[in-house]
């Protein structure tokens, strides 16, 4: 139970009351992924952001230190993974376009 400090002013108080009970709704509709990423339409575009980097830095890794034998080569490798960030691209870029650049 929290304790809270209210104003004497019971107009005020009541604000700050709704206010706290607010927050403490959003917390746990949000759960931890909304604690990383937002809730809203931003979610969806750090989400996409997320995968483009650690795909990338996959990408990277694989390129400078996946040539093993029987692992899969490193053109093999981009031509599974160039259409999955094209992808993740396009959405990035549909989505900054529809929302007027913000």
């Amino acid at each position: 139970m929290t304790k809270w400090n209210l104003p004497p002013d019971p107009q005020v108080a009541k604000e700050v009351l709704q206010n706290e009970t607010r927050q403490h709704k959003m917390s746990l509709e949000s759960g931890w992924l909304g604690r990383v990423f937002g809730t809203g339409r931003n979610a969806p575009v750090q989400v996409v952001s997320l995968a483009l980097v650690l795909l990338l830095l996959a990408g990277v890794l694989y390129t400078f230190h996946g040539d093993a034998p029987n692992h899969l080569g490193v053109v093999d490798f981009w031509k599974v993974l160039s259409p999955i960030v094209t992808l993740l691209v396009g959405f990035l870029a549909g989505t900054y376009s529809k929302s007027g650049g913000d």
